[in-house]
């Protein structure tokens, strides 16, 4: 007879994976966090620098729509006034899509900066649970738990 096949894994959350501490673990976690502090804030910045890009990008296509409504007579001969090129510039399909990217961009760079910033907290999360830890091992008064059995002779 045919073993069955063994389940898949669930998915995990990319965020949850590099933010998780395992405290059986922490030597671990303390060797592996500066990497994915400096992994992260590369990406980070990389993420800032397609945003500044796609910013230009948007301010870019928004002037060369301008000065081409600007210099396109309407109906009847006259020129469009100022309002009416920025209305007609927001209304433009090539507008959309680069304030679409810039969106896009600002929405990366914003999960990235998070994510940086909860690698942070695990790092101060990590360095407490090992102070913790060697006060646990050093048999020293547990401040985490009053009912450890260190802290009952006290």
């Amino acid at each position: 007879m045919k073993n069955p096949p063994k389940p898949k894994p669930l998915p995990t959350d990319p965020v949850e994976d590099v933010t998780r501490v395992d405290v059986t673990a922490l030597d671990n976690d303390f060797t592996q966090l500066p990497a994915q502090i400096a992994h992260t804030t590369e990406r980070y910045a990389a993420a800032l620098g397609r945003l500044m890009r796609a910013e230009t990008h948007r301010k870019q296509v928004e002037a060369e729509l301008f000065l081409e409504f600007k210099k396109t007579p309407l109906e009847g001969g006259k020129y469009p006034s100022e309002e009416i090129c920025k209305a007609m510039v927001r209304q433009h399909p090539r507008f959309h899509s680069a304030q679409e990217q810039e969106i896009d961009t600002e929405v990366a760079r914003v999960r990235l900066h998070g994510l940086v910033e909860a690698l942070r907290a695990k790092r101060d999360a990590l360095v407490s649970l090992g102070a913790g830890q060697r006060l646990d091992k050093q048999g020293e008064v547990n401040l985490r738990d009053p009912e450890h059995p260190n802290n009952r002779s006290r």
